[in-house]
């Protein structure tokens, strides 16, 4: 629409104080816009598209009433007045501004959703404080944002019911976090994804509900003592931080508490492409995922619904806790009477992934492991399968995957009725459905299993198969301390005899 034909669209009309939506949404031609201070009903203004657009009214300020402003790819717009303090959806994403009022602070007591995402030339952005009802802040793709706003500074508890998301992905430039980020007490997923000048994070004490924290590609050394305080985190994300060295441990990790939330939950700790994290770091992360992985199984087995973990770091050696593992991608062997006991809480599997191709760009990887269990009685399949660990680039070393998957436990029950017979059974690792030139880039080096098990329930037990399971665990012991010597590892196909015993109790 021609300026000319707006101005006049503006001093003809005798109804502009009634007017409470205006749209002029892809006028190409539109440059500035008259004086708002006439239209004081307006609650909603969409100029998205208007790329010629270079100039917003400080009259904008008089519009109580506006709620809604859209601004999206005014790509020639450069500067923003103040904005009308109860204003709650601002749109700013794909466009030109660089700089946000001369002052620096903005009031704005009804933010609801501020998308400043893909601004390229966005440097800074003022103090937004009082914002008591923020849901969401997207400043993704600002690759010249040098520092973040001090976002509600003196804002009170956000309302429980509010999903909270911060988005700062993709900001090149951005070295550092305010300190007030830890007054964001209902922030529940911080996105900080390839800010690769970002070296330390600010204070994390105060994100009580911070579910997931995303750091990819960051220029992290370690993880932040404090974030043993976050006591709703289940999602943390460090692929591609190769900095990233010291000691990390999923202690952090607050105790279960499903019977509460009563749905769909699980932790993910992927830490694919960290190819500097010491031999230490990998150990405990891996030792204390075990001890989360037990806690979890424990708290499903009691009525939770859903559980899940899935880890993911470099490394070509399969845990040593493993029950039982050897090359390739399947397992047959042989359960004895008493092994699926009152202890039985499931299975961990593990796998070493060899990618053979160091120029495959891997998305995103799944794996299954289809079982089956068969003893006199009757036959059982299961499936145990990982979500997505979303790699998204270039895997430069082998890897290791383990996982927990508690979505059906039918089969537990099933092993625990026939506890007394022997069960033959076999484990194969599939890949997810994929095509076949994707799935000939990397294959499966070692797979194995380890049996969960509740040593509180061990007292329950039948007396025989207690004192049996600890025979079988010194001889174990034995038998794994001679084949060390002799260089041996397990083998996934063994005799009938030696499956008996070898199987039968691994149970740590």
């Amino acid at each position: 629409m021609p300026c000319s034909e707006v101005e006049e669209l503006w001093n003809g009309s005798t109804c502009l104080s009634k007017l409470k939506s205006l749209d002029l949404s892809r006028s190409k031609h539109l440059k500035i816009v008259p004086d708002f201070s006439m239209m004081t009903s307006l609650e909603e203004i969409k100029f998205g598209g208007c790329e010629s657009l270079i100039e917003i009214p400080s009259s904008i300020q008089c519009l109580k009433r506006l709620d809604s402003l859209y601004l999206t790819a005014c790509k020639k717009l450069r500067s923003l007045p103040q904005m009308p303090r109860g204003i709650e959806y601002l749109g700013l994403d794909y466009s030109g501004v660089e700089e946000w009022s001369p002052s620096s602070i903005q009031f704005l007591d009804n933010l609801l959703l501020l998308d400043i995402s893909h601004c390229e030339n966005l440097r800074s952005l003022p103090r937004i404080i009082y914002c008591n009802t923020f849901i969401r802040l997207n400043i993704s793709f600002c690759p010249n944002l040098i520092m973040s706003p001090q976002i509600m500074e003196s804002s009170e508890v956000l309302p429980s019911s509010n999903y909270v998301k911060l988005d700062l992905s993709e900001c090149k430039t951005l070295n550092s976090l305010p300190n007030s980020t830890c007054k964001l007490k209902r922030l529940e997923i911080l996105n900080l994804n390839g800010c690769s000048y970002l070296e330390e994070l600010p204070p994390l004490y105060g994100l009580c509900s911070l579910k997931e924290l995303l750091l990819d590609g960051t220029a992290l050394v370690e993880i932040p003592p404090d974030t043993a305080s976050l006591s709703s985190l289940r999602r943390l994300s460090l692929k591609n931080c190769n900095r990233l060295q010291k000691s990390v441990s999923t202690s952090y990790i607050a105790p279960i508490k499903y019977r509460e939330e009563r749905r769909e939950c699980g932790y993910e700790l992927n830490f694919c492409n960290c190819l500097n994290l010491d031999q230490n770091a990998r150990g405990t992360i891996m030792a204390d995922a075990l001890r989360r992985i037990k806690e979890l199984a424990i708290a499903r087995c009691d009525g939770a619904f859903y559980p899940y973990f899935h880890v993911g770091l470099p490394g070509g050696k399969i845990p040593e806790w493993l029950s039982c593992e050897g090359p390739g991608n399947s397992i047959a062997t042989l359960f004895p009477p008493g092994c699926f006991n009152n202890m039985f809480l499931g299975f961990v599997f593990c796998a070493i992934i060899e990618f053979k191709d160091p120029d495959f760009w891997v998305h995103g990887l799944r794996l299954i492991c289809q079982s089956s269990f068969e003893n006199n009685n009757d036959y059982r399949e299961a499936s145990f399968t990982t979500k997505y660990f979303y790699l998204e680039n270039t895997i430069e070393s082998d890897h290791v995957f383990f996982w927990y998957d508690g979505r059906d436990i039918s089969y537990l029950d099933w092993l625990k009725q026939n506890c007394d017979m022997e069960n033959e059974a076999s484990f194969y690792l599939c890949r997810d459905d994929m095509g076949t030139d994707y799935m000939t880039k990397w294959e499966v080096k070692r797979f194995g299993f380890h049996l969960l098990c509740d040593k509180v329930e061990l007292n329950k037990c039948n007396p025989y198969i207690c004192r049996e399971a600890n025979f079988l665990e010194q001889l174990e012991e034995t038998t794994n301390a001679n084949n060390r010597k002799a260089g041996k590892t397990c083998s996934p196909v063994i005799s009938m005899a030696t499956r008996r015993w070898k199987h039968t109790l691994r149970l740590r």
